[in-house]
């Protein structure tokens, strides 16, 4: 037996010093791995780890935001646009204009009326409002007409349903918004309109 420990021993010592082993410690069984040397691994290496992980961590939370962001600003692009660019040249175009108003005066010989330029009925599918419904607020705003711009129904402006002329004193004047900006009012009774229409013969 002595002639086969020491070579046992020694290839168990080449073995600790070249490779990486696991030891045992109590009877937990809980394991500390060990370098080349033997030994473990400092407070000092571990501290450099956690921070290195925080890091690497810290990074890839910032990546995740910055793409957020930019998806954000891409799905509100549109809005950000009438925002800061769009709105603000509208409100400039409006001041323009107020700037340009003349007064009237009493005797002038001109009556005032104040109405609705457009406004959509139960006719169309994103109003659930009856022409009743309109007069009474009409009644409440003060207002003295309203020019209908209903959506067309399966692309055809009827002009046969919508109410026209004066209900309780408060003028309705029948009218469809069409296709490429075509919002023809006060079309006879017993019209009906097509969006398959060439929009130059509806122009006219």
């Amino acid at each position: 037996m002595k002639g086969f420990g020491v070579p046992i021993v020694r290839l168990i010592q080449r073995k600790s010093a070249s490779a990486v082993i696991r030891r045992t410690h109590g009877s937990h069984g809980k394991y500390m791995q060990a370098d080349s040397t033997g030994r473990g691994e400092s407070p000092a290496e571990k501290a450099g780890k956690r921070r290195s992980w925080l890091r690497r961590m810290l990074k890839l939370a910032g990546v995740l935001i910055l793409v957020a962001i930019l998806l954000g600003l891409f799905w509100l692009r549109g809005a950000l646009y009438n925002r800061f660019v769009h709105y603000p040249k509208e409100e400039a175009a409006w001041q323009a204009l107020r700037a340009g108003r003349q007064p009237v005066t009493d005797n002038a010989g001109w009556a005032e009326y104040r109405g609705i330029l457009h406004s959509h009925s139960h006719f169309s599918h994103d109003s659930e409002m009856s022409f009743e419904k309109i007069r009474e607020a009409l009644d409440v705003a003060k207002l003295d007409f309203i020019c209908l711009s209903d959506h067309c129904v399966e692309g055809r402006a009827d002009f046969n349903g919508q109410w026209r002329g004066l209900h309780d004193g408060k003028l309705f004047v029948p009218g469809f918004e069409m296709n490429d900006g075509i919002m023809p009012f006060g079309v006879a009774a017993g019209v009906v309109l097509s969006n398959r229409t060439d929009p130059a013969v509806l122009a006219r």
